[in-house]
């Protein structure tokens, strides 16, 4: 993540141009969803933002916060998605959602101030599904917490399964005492 100073020279790395670019001081309104293109790739700061985080950063946590303040959608983050090979499938410019985005590295302060905009915010299924498999019990608690349905199916798993594959006694307890009723 970046930071820059008052005329947005880079202070870290490249998602400082993105975020610079968006500055007030263009006469434009200040906008977190709008698309730039930077080194031949189109982002908003939002997409930025997301991607780049990471844990244990509190001052990114800060700019996800500033950013959701300022506007940022909660349902969609706009860029550049990097697919394999190459040719024209390779990138695609298209939508991200903030939640599946936040759970690429999985911070609980990131995934409540998305909840705290929007409770039902798009990804929620999956997030939790994502959640559960990998442990991270804080953000599944937030996310039943905001209304994701806990018997929901967005993938090969629900919740439930999900903690019965990874062997988790407390979140199936915890899912079935929230409602959660399917069993393989």
């Amino acid at each position: 993540m970046s930071f820059c100073d008052a005329k947005g020279v880079r202070r870290r790395d490249e998602s400082c141009a993105v975020l610079a670019s968006n500055e007030p001081e263009t006469g434009r309104q200040w906008d977190p969803n709008r698309m730039i293109e930077h080194e031949g790739h189109s982002h908003s700061a939002w997409s930025v933002a997301l991607q780049k985080f990471r844990p244990g950063h509190p001052e990114q946590v800060e700019i996800i916060r500033a950013l959701l303040k300022a506007g940022a959608n909660p349902d969609v983050a706009w860029g550049t998605s990097e697919g394999s090979g190459t040719g024209p499938r390779a990138q695609a410019v298209g939508t991200m959602q903030p939640l599946m985005l936040a759970m690429l590295h999985p911070d609980p302060q990131v995934v409540q101030a998305i909840l705290a905009v929007k409770r039902n915010a798009a990804g929620g299924e999956t997030s939790l599904v994502m959640a559960v498999e990998s442990g991270d019990t804080q953000i599944a608690h937030l996310l039943v917490d905001a209304g994701v349905n806990v018997n929901c199916h967005p993938g090969a798993n629900t919740p439930l399964l999900a903690a019965i594959e990874a062997r988790d006694e407390a979140m199936m307890t915890y899912l079935e005492e929230h409602g959660a009723r399917d069993k393989p």
